[in-house]
């Protein structure tokens, strides 16, 4: 009987944890917002003292992130579409690749790529807001704003952008101006239960003060490209992320006691050597 001891407990153990393998894991994040900004269409790592930003690690680091919750939302808030590496209109399907949802068109390189953006309805499936980018009769070009049942609570995305030191920048395209666009988001910011704020206005907490608009979860500053801020405001957190695509955000969403908003946030480090996804690697080189 000894002999075949070794053999029954093979047996055990291979059921036990062959059974357990077997047992869905639970997700471990309800709801997850993962947001890049200002990567300039960068797809390769920094060459830097720590080699960063990379979209093949992004995209590794992304499924890991998707894989762990329950339901997600992926954005981008600008500055991002660029040829600098690949075709705008490959790295546009690259993003969809990495299951991008959202796109949130800034002023600045609307101007800059006006072609692109006035046809890139046709080129892919993510789809593009702007609060502040107008057609050329003064309409909205783009999805004005994006609204997301998130845990139970209704929350607008809205992108108001725009923001200039120089006069005139601005004066081959037609946008809504900083006060308008506060005026027109205060007639509508109570249909939601948060706000999720795209700027590139460093003015923009104190006219949503002076408005009223307090109902925020997050402003996040595209002009903030020199640190990276994670700083509490007003109940809502107010971040940035330096350029290039060396960090993204990952915002895990709960509900606490009082049925508010629980956020708990991640900067992620896009860094070399910490896995890449083959699978891009290959649609990158055909």
């Amino acid at each position: 009987m000894k002999k075949f001891y070794k053999y029954f407990l093979l047996i055990f153990l291979v059921l036990v944890f062959g059974c357990r393998g077997m047992v869905e894991m639970k997700p471990l994040y309800k709801y997850s917002l993962i947001f890049t900004a200002n990567t300039g269409g960068n797809i390769k790592n920094c060459f830097c003292r720590i080699r960063r930003g990379g979209i093949l690690e992004r995209s590794y680091l992304f499924k890991k992130l998707i894989n762990k919750s329950e339901k997600y939302f992926i954005f981008d808030c600008g500055n991002s579409i660029s040829s600098n590496f690949v075709s705008r209109e490959k790295l546009l399907k690259i993003m969809e690749y990495l299951k991008y949802n959202a796109y949130f068109v800034s002023t600045f390189e609307y101007k800059d790529n006006k072609d692109l953006f006035n046809n890139v309805k046709e080129k892919t499936k993510i789809k593009m807001s702007s609060f502040t980018v107008l057609n050329e009769t003064g309409n909205e070009l783009f999805t004005p704003y994006i609204e997301k049942n998130i845990l139970g609570k209704k929350i607008g995305f809205f992108s108001i952008t725009g923001f200039t030191k120089l006069p005139g920048y601005y004066g081959d395209i037609q946008i809504k101006d900083l006060s308008t666009a506060i005026l027109s988001l205060k007639t509508i910011h109570k249909q939601f239960d948060q706000l999720f704020i795209i700027t590139d206005y460093p003015q923009m907490e104190k006219k949503l003060e002076d408005n009223g608009i307090d109902n925020i979860l997050t402003v996040f500053h595209l002009n903030m490209t020199r640190v990276i801020s994670n700083t509490d405001w007003h109940e809502g957190k107010l971040l940035s992320l330096i350029t290039s695509g060396k960090f993204f955000w990952h915002l895990s969403l709960g509900i606490k006691e009082d049925s508010k908003i629980n956020i708990i946030e991640n900067l992620v480090e896009v860094k070399e050597s910490i896995g890449t996804d083959k699978e891009l690697e290959k649609m990158i080189e055909d």
